[in-house]
């Protein structure tokens, strides 16, 4: 009998283990964490929203914002009322920092607030885990002034199939 209860304690401490493994190995080497916020406006406020994004951007700067941001929006293809700030390469827990440098600097919320978000129809805020193996973000062949984005807007649970997806059509590029 005692045999008999040590073979599933012994499965469960396997499982156990090989799903610990890829967590520490992933600790030792943390991912690339990209913070980004869209925005769509109306595009009779565009010129408005441009001066004072423009502003915003230079008070940023002016008073200590810890990060650099990046600026993207389309220039073909349908929805051009769109903006992207993206600031890349952080550690998750950079996230926590910088959520609490923003708390004790309220300034720059208001300051946004009445400034290019008076021009603001939604929002939406993301955070990306760079694949550096899948990617040339960053290589020796830019700064780039115009990149190609494809959109994919993947199902609940599918995630793991379109990153293996991703992943083989990345290899059969490479190749």
């Amino acid at each position: 009998m005692k045999n008999a209860r040590s073979k599933p304690l012994f499965s469960l401490l396997l499982i156990a283990t090989a799903l610990v493994l890829p967590f520490s190995a992933s600790a030792q080497n943390p991912p690339a964490v990209a913070e980004s916020v869209a925005f769509s406006y109306d595009l009779a406020n565009g010129p408005k929203l441009w001066e004072e994004i423009k502003k915003h951007m230079e008070f940023r700067t002016e008073n200590g914002d810890p990060r650099a941001w990046q600026v993207y929006t389309p220039t073909l293809g349908n929805d051009l009322q769109r903006v992207v700030f993206r600031s890349c390469c952080h550690e998750w827990k950079d996230m926590d920092s910088y959520d609490e440098w923003s708390d004790e600097n309220p300034e720059f919320r208001k300051h946004w607030r009445d400034g290019p978000g008076k021009h603001i129809n939604s929002y939406s805020h993301n955070f990306t885990i760079i694949d550096w193996d899948n990617s040339h973000w960053g290589s020796e062949d830019g700064p780039y002034k115009l990149i190609a984005v494809t959109e994919y807007h993947v199902k609940p649970s599918h995630a793991a199939r379109f990153d293996r997806a991703r992943r083989a059509m990345s290899q059969i590029a490479i190749d």
